[in-house]
């Protein structure tokens, strides 16, 4: 009998069959919408805080080519909801489409900045809590945005981007799981860079299926069970044993957690919070991350060279 998640027992179950697509629009309650326009006042704050962050990003631009960057870095995508409240858009669903077409402007910047990896939390077990609704819609957006994997000219494929998905596919509707595999395999023959995207995924979960796989070794067993063969099991290396662990973890939205992301990958990571709501985090808050990590690397080189006499290029987890 095929082992259940760990996870699968609390998760509820749905019939996907009764949620088509033109029926999974999330509408926001009305007590959502801001009845209040703009004033004067407000408009000219945004106007300036704009301008202010272009001139910042040309400045970033400029002094980005010194950087350490991350070569593993992971993205939390937090904030669609609250995007789709704050500008009064009809539907949550357009605030999960608006974030959708910024994670694709997340692969070219990281392209453009020299980062091969990339990780991002599209869709956790723990959602599965949310309405069935609101379910569908963001499964539907996961599904359309695989499908246009395939378009020769969608961002994955100029740039030679190679997609892997990671998480518990049984937990999503077949006509999901079909689109995952058919994005995979269209790109399993690209080098450039690699997206690892999460979908049904939790990170406790992760850690106990590889401990269940390396049990069910019993050479593993006989010999001792080592950090170096769970890690060997998790979702990442599975696709690849060469793939580097996650050495930025950056969340959008403000949020100060984590929420079970990539607990083993991420265990020596840099934590970068960001209050942007993520369908607003643009190129310029993506290289104030890089340049917060980038400083973090520095002072820990500096602590290095001060008291051994040798920077090694490596962060100081102790």
């Amino acid at each position: 009998m095929e082992k259940r998640s760990l996870l699968a027992e609390s998760t509820p179950h749905f019939d996907w069959s009764r949620l088509k697509a033109k029926d999974s629009t999330v509408t926001s309650p009305r007590s959502w919408k801001s009845s209040v326009s703009k004033s004067p006042l407000q408009v000219g704050r945004s106007a300036w805080s704009a301008a202010k962050n272009a001139l910042m990003l040309r400045m970033l631009r400029r002094i980005e080519h010194r950087w350490t960057k991350p070569k593993h870095a992971a993205f939390i995508l937090d904030g669609n909801r609250r995007f789709a409240v704050k500008a009064n858009l009809p539907t949550c669903r357009m605030g999960h489409e608006r974030g959708a077409a910024r994670f694709l402007e997340l692969i070219a910047h990281c392209h453009r900045y020299g980062i091969n990896n990339l990780s991002v939390y599209a869709f956790s077990i723990e959602n599965f809590s949310r309405s069935e609704r609101e379910i569908a819609a963001i499964l539907d957006i996961v599904r359309s945005t695989c499908d246009n994997m395939l378009d020769p000219t969608s961002i994955v494929n100029r740039i030679g981007c190679r997609l892997r998905v990671i998480g518990d596919r049984s937990l999503v509707p077949e006509d999901v799981r079909l689109s995952i595999a058919r994005a995979e395999e269209h790109t399993r023959n690209h080098t450039v860079m690699t997206v690892f995207m999460s979908v049904a995924y939790d990170g406790r979960e992760e850690i106990v299926r590889a401990a269940q796989r390396c049990v069910a070794d019993e050479r593993k067993v006989y010999l001792g069970i080592t950090m170096a063969d769970m890690a060997r099991e998790m979702y990442v290396r599975a696709h690849g044993i060469d793939v580097p662990p996650v050495d930025l973890v950056v969340r959008t939205g403000g949020a100060r957690r984590l929420s079970s992301f990539l607990m083993w990958d991420s265990s020596h990571a840099e934590i970068y919070f960001d209050d942007t709501l993520w369908p607003d985090f643009g190129e310029y808050h993506f290289l104030r991350a890089l340049a917060a990590f980038n400083q973090r690397i520095e002072s820990s080189q500096a602590s290095d060279l001060h008291y051994w006499g040798d920077a090694t290029g490596s962060p100081a987890f102790v």
